[in-house]
């Protein structure tokens, strides 16, 4: 919703907001103010459906290019975008932008990743999880409804805290989305620091994969505590994981 405001501006004051949302300290907590408004405002440079889709990347394409090794990353990368790009335009034309957005989320995201990751996580600990809401025809109910009943104004899951205002205490009901986050940005400054220096600066498939000055600069601006670079230094440890784990089956 901010976006369809914001990204009308003239091209030097979202340059100016971008500029202003990289000098601002990174803040304790699941996911700061700091990279919401990074987040966000690198979106306002681009359509809203890529846009959109930014929210579920850690690199940019320039980042990667940037930290990538050219020896092996040489040829073209298969941008991504393009799953969004293709579930967005299977959704109905006459859906609003966020129905459309929720639909790709679905199709992409939670069919690929969230459902994934929570079975895998929940069964690698002898867990057994059952997300709710998942039923067929409940989800064509919901898409069924005007966006107007499920968001009023800025608050989110508008009819959801409707049918439940008298199942629920108000702590509950009126509290923000929660995900299933880690303080990962803490641990890598605390006690996960030598961790992950180990496996970003000990050679080997690091310097083959990333170049080490940028693999530096991400790692530093991190510990430096301005930047919330958690996201990305995990995702490189566990691509060099992944690495290690499959190297029979790793062809760059």
């Amino acid at each position: 919703m901010l976006w369809r405001y914001f990204s009308r501006l003239p091209s030097f004051m979202k340059t100016g907001l971008a500029a202003a949302a990289g000098v601002i300290p990174h803040t304790p907590g699941r996911i700061s103010f700091g990279y919401k408004l990074r987040k966000f405002s690198e979106g306002l440079f681009y359509h809203f459906e890529k846009a959109h889709y930014s929210w579920r990347t850690i690199f940019t394409e320039t980042e990667k290019d940037s930290l990538l090794s050219p020896e092996v990353f040489a040829s073209a990368r298969h941008d991504s975008a393009e799953a969004y790009e293709k579930a967005f335009a299977d959704a109905p034309a006459a859906w609003d932008r966020l129905e459309r957005a929720s639909f790709a989320d679905m199709k992409v995201w939670l069919t690929n990743m969230g459902h994934i990751q929570s079975d895998t996580f929940t069964m690698c600990s002898s867990l057994e999880m059952r997300p709710p809401l998942l039923e067929n025809g409940l989800a064509e109910f919901l898409f069924s409804l005007p966006l107007s009943v499920k968001l009023k104004g800025m608050n989110t899951k508008n009819f959801f805290r409707y049918c439940y205002k008298d199942k629920l205490p108000p702590y509950i009901l009126n509290q923000p989305k929660m995900g299933f986050h880690l303080p990962m940005a803490e641990w890598l400054r605390t006690d996960l620091k030598g961790f992950a220096s180990e496996y970003l600066f000990s050679g080997g498939d690091a310097d083959r994969y990333f170049r080490r000055e940028q693999l530096e600069r991400v790692f530093a601006e991190h510990q430096g505590g301005s930047v919330d670079n958690s996201f990305k230094i995990f995702s490189i440890i566990c691509f060099l994981e992944w690495v290690k784990q499959f190297r029979g089956l790793v062809r760059v």
